[in-house]
C-alpha cells in the first residue's frame, strides 16, 4: 500500500486511516463514546490509548491520532468497554492490578486479530498476536 510503518498501528499499513475505511463505523464508535461521557482527545501521530479516569466510577479518556486505522480504534474502543464493564475502576486500581490490565490487552487486542483474520489477515493477525505477547510481558515485567 505504501503507507509506511506504523508500529503502533500495524492495521493501518493494511487498510489506511479508519475514518477513510470504515467511516460509518468508525462515526458509530465517536459518537458511542462521546455519549457514554469519554473525552475524546485528537492527538500527534501515533498516539493511541484509552487512560482510565483518574476517578474511580468515571469514564476515561480516548488518545486518538486522527488518521489511526479502524482496527487501532476498536481496540482502544474494547478497552473502554472493559473499564464500563468493571464498573469505571479508575487509573489507580488499572495500575495496581496487573491481572486487569493485561486481560484488557488481550481483550483488545483479540478484537484486532479476528477483524485481521476475518479480513483475509493472517500476517497481520500474527503480528498483532506479536504485539499482544509483547504487551503482556511489559505488565509483568518481563
Amino acid at each position: 500500500m505504501g503507507l509506511g510503518k506504523f508500529e503502533g498501528d500495524p492495521a493501518r499499513d493494511y487498510y489506511g486511516s479508519g475514518i477513510e475505511s470504515h467511516p460509518v463505523e468508525w462515526q458509530m464508535i465517536i459518537n458511542d463514546l462521546k455519549t457514554k461521557g469519554v473525552e475524546i482527545k485528537y492527538n500527534s501521530e501515533g498516539q493511541l490509548a484509552y487512560a482510565p479516569n483518574f476517578e474511580s466510577g468515571y469514564p476515561g479518556q480516548i488518545h486518538l491520532d486522527p488518521n489511526a486505522s479502524y482496527s487501532a480504534l476498536i481496540h482502544e474502543y474494547q478497552h473502554f468497554l472493559d473499564d464500563m464493564d468493571n464498573g469505571y475502576p479508575g487509573f489507580s486500581e488499572s495500575l495496581r492490578n496487573s491481572d486487569y490490565r493485561a486481560q484488557m490487552e488481550i481483550d483488545a487486542y483479540n478484537k484486532e486479530i479476528e477483524l485481521a483474520n476475518t479480513n483475509g489477515n493472517g500476517e497481520l493477525a500474527i503480528e498483532l498476536e506479536q504485539l499482544k505477547q509483547n504487551e503482556i510481558n511489559r505488565i509483568y515485567g518481563r
